[in-house]
């Protein structure tokens, strides 16, 4: 209700309990400084809800990426991470304009995300959640990534505690991602394993488009991967020490005239060149034997990523060399992931497109950086929760 002084008043409020106070403006979920969730403990006139951003570039200058500071793990950690546990990194990004001035922090396990314990005394359900540089997350702070998010919209929504284990590293393809599955979310007896996909992370499973795309020999890269050995086998592989004697410039060629390279997972798949269909095969096979070693991931793969950055370019018709006409873009990702989870009996899950996101103030990716934004982070869960609702619920009865 509207106070006599022109303030908004709440009555018959358990002072007791956890509640939540939100504004939403611009797309944009906004929460009391005290919390999204928190005990009022008594009549209280002290509640504010900041709207204000967090970094404001008034005169738009680049940042600097020379000033981040990242803490890496001073011994090897045995949980694949690659940040000292409980320290505080620094990124003002890379590019044209800086658009966030972040620190973020590492929880005791070295993962940008809120501490975590492998034993469950709460019961709680439990999801890992793998990914690239989407899913680090270093661009905002760590109550404000999806995974945290996720916690609250899915335990309200199952009412129960959830838990969404953030094991995610820059370039995270399912390959490179193998050691913190191994090694790390594997130990927590999680019901399901959430995987960030986007064109650019499925093309470089593939050992043609990595080479053709980050310029690393697939023999000798710079991330950890998986490679057929000399008998066929599918073998996994540390990242090579010395990748950067064999690491050369990027091609990023046409492998069919009319369809660029990095429209190559976004045709259809009977158009797709080789490599696209490379990549999709190759993760197959990683999916396959991940589950082998290690049973029980349930993956559930999703987008978003692709849906986020199109803005309002989401469809796209190229033009072959003999004047055919082909669909491609984000949509078409999508599309063909769609198939290929369908064929292959996947759980994927793909958000929605919407063009009400196309424009500033409300864009799902920083205007320049291409990582999700707050709101994008915000838009994610909300896409992801009640498909994820329904098939944690289904899988428990």
């Amino acid at each position: 209700m509207l106070a006599t002084d022109g303030s908004f008043a709440f009555t018959a409020v358990d002072p007791t309990k956890p509640v939540s106070l939100r504004l939403r403006r611009e797309e944009f979920e906004h929460s009391a400084t005290l919390g999204r969730w928190f005990v009022p403990s008594y009549d209280r006139d002290d509640i504010v809800i900041d709207m204000r951003p967090i970094y404001v570039n008034k005169d738009g200058h680049a940042p600097d990426s020379a000033r981040a500071k990242f803490n890496g793990a001073r011994k090897p950690s045995p949980y694949a991470a690659f940040y000292e546990p409980h320290s505080r990194q620094y990124w003002p990004g890379a590019g044209t304009v800086q658009e966030y001035d972040s620190t973020t922090f590492v929880n005791n396990q070295g993962y940008v995300d809120r501490d975590r314990f492998f034993d469950n005394p709460d019961n709680c359900v439990r999801l890992a959640s793998t990914g690239g540089s989407d899913m680090v997350a270093l661009q905002v702070r760590p109550f404000e990534k999806v995974n945290i998010l996720l916690e609250e919209s899915l335990g309200v929504a199952l009412h129960r505690c959830v838990e969404v284990i953030s094991a995610a590293t820059d370039n995270g393809d399912i390959g490179t991602n193998y050691p913190r599955i191994r090694d790390y979310t594997s130990k927590f007896g999680v019901q399901a394993t959430l995987v960030s996909m986007l064109a650019g992370l499925v093309s470089q499973v593939s050992p043609t488009m990595l080479h053709d795309g980050l310029g690393f020999d697939p023999e000798n890269s710079a991330l950890p991967n998986f490679l057929h050995d000399a008998s066929g086998a599918l073998t996994f592989r540390t990242a090579s020490p010395v990748f950067s004697v064999f690491t050369v410039k990027p091609t990023f060629p046409e492998y069919v005239e009319g369809i660029p390279f990095g429209e190559t997972l976004r045709v259809p798949f009977d158009v797709m060149p080789q490599p696209g269909k490379e990549a999709f095969q190759y993760w197959t096979e990683i999916v396959s034997y991940i589950e082998k070693h290690h049973p029980g991931q349930n993956f559930i793969f999703h987008t978003g990523v692709d849906q986020a950055q199109c803005r309002k370019n989401c469809e796209a018709t190229l033009t072959l060399a003999d004047g055919t006409k082909v669909a491609a873009g984000a949509k078409g990702f999508v599309r063909n992931m769609t198939e290929y989870c369908a064929k292959n009996g996947y759980t994927c899950v793909n958000p929605n497109f919407s063009e009400r996101y196309g424009e500033v103030p409300r864009l799902l990716t920083f205007q320049f950086d291409g990582h999700y934004s707050k709101l994008g982070h915000q838009w994610l869960a909300q896409e992801l929760t009640a498909p994820l609702a329904k098939i944690l619920s289904d899988t428990s009865r």
